[in-house]
């Protein structure tokens, strides 16, 4: 079992201030040395982009980005925990190497061309994508696809919006694309090459859900227009979320809403929500599965647990 190497990112007082430091002290041959090397980050606003590039991975032995569940956002978008921001012309975050996983991240890109989180690499395998908030600036953005377009193997849990197009696959990566809300965007999904599995997913307030060929298994989208796999006319409403109202959503599920048990059992492959809950019975479609508490009122999910890709990699 390969050796979890945990440093801390903080804006003073931790052993790197930002995650682009932290990728290149850190970056090396992980196989050899047999380990793990996990960035444990802590609330401040880093201004610096990353590119994840230089070290040698595998399925077992990886970079591993992980906000720590005190300072992590609680499934809605909070400028007072760990988040990363930049006006860029490219990505917030490039990932090159294979075999990283990021996740409970807060992402931003306000520039006009700006990119959120991906890869410009093709050796894009394990490259995992989990409950983040990825906010972007509007039309000639994307959201999740970057540099050469090449996409995350998977991207899981998280809340997508304010993007030119949410999630593009422009040259045929193949990537799963599993429980993720996508909102407010041009283009929900586009996939123009390769095969994209979309499981899970709900696509609202977007001038087009979803754009070219892709597999759809239990999506749910906010306009009538017919897609196979994805049930139409889903309204992004306070119906099925808490709050709608641009700047400050919540899309957290509330009792009624349409979303719920709908969903397909994905636990072969992860088993929690954008809050670290796990999930349970019938799951539910988008990045946050509800919770009745006792008495049937609703209960909005906080952060916590076993983060899902560690104990599938087996270092838990």
């Amino acid at each position: 079992m390969a050796t979890i190497i945990i440093k801390t990112i903080k804006s003073a007082g931790g052993d790197y201030t930002s995650r682009s430091a932290y990728e290149a002290g850190e970056q090396g041959d992980l196989v050899t040395a047999d380990q793990v090397r996990k960035a444990e980050i802590y609330a401040f606003a880093d201004s610096t982009s990353i590119v994840v590039d230089g070290s040698t991975t595998d399925a077992t032995r990886y970079m591993w980005f992980h906000v720590v569940p005190t300072d992590r956002h609680a499934g809605v978008y909070d400028s007072a925990k760990a988040r990363v921001s930049v006006n860029l012309d490219g990505a917030t975050v490039n990932v090159v190497d294979p075999y990283c996983l990021y996740e409970f991240d807060q992402i931003e890109n306000t520039h006009a061309n700006g990119k959120g989180i991906g890869s410009s690499s093709t050796v894009y395998a394990g490259f995992v994508v989990n409950a983040c908030i990825i906010t972007g600036a509007g039309s000639g953005t994307t959201g999740i696809a970057v540099g050469n377009g090449y996409t995350p193997e998977h991207t899981r849990n998280c809340v997508i919006k304010g993007w030119g197009t949410g999630v593009q696959d422009w040259y045929g990566s193949n990537p799963y694309i599993d429980n993720n809300t996508i909102i407010n965007c041009g283009t929900g999904i586009h996939r123009n090459a390769g095969t994209m599995t979309v499981k899970n997913c709900y696509v609202g307030n977007c001038t087009t859900e979803y754009s070219g060929d892709m597999t759809r298994t239990t999506c749910a989208h906010s306009s009538a227009t017919v897609y196979s796999g994805s049930t139409a006319s889903v309204a992004y409403s306070t119906a099925n979320f808490t709050n709608v109202t641009a700047g400050s959503e919540n899309l957290h599920l509330v009792s009624g809403s349409a979303l719920i048990d709908v969903g397909t059992d994905l636990s072969a492959s992860f088993t929690v929500d954008i809050d670290g809950v796990t999930r349970s019975g019938t799951w539910d479609i988008g990045a946050d599965e509800y919770v009745a508490a006792a008495g049937g009122q609703p209960y909005i999910k906080r952060t916590g647990g076993v983060p899902f890709m560690a104990r599938n990699r087996g270092i838990w």
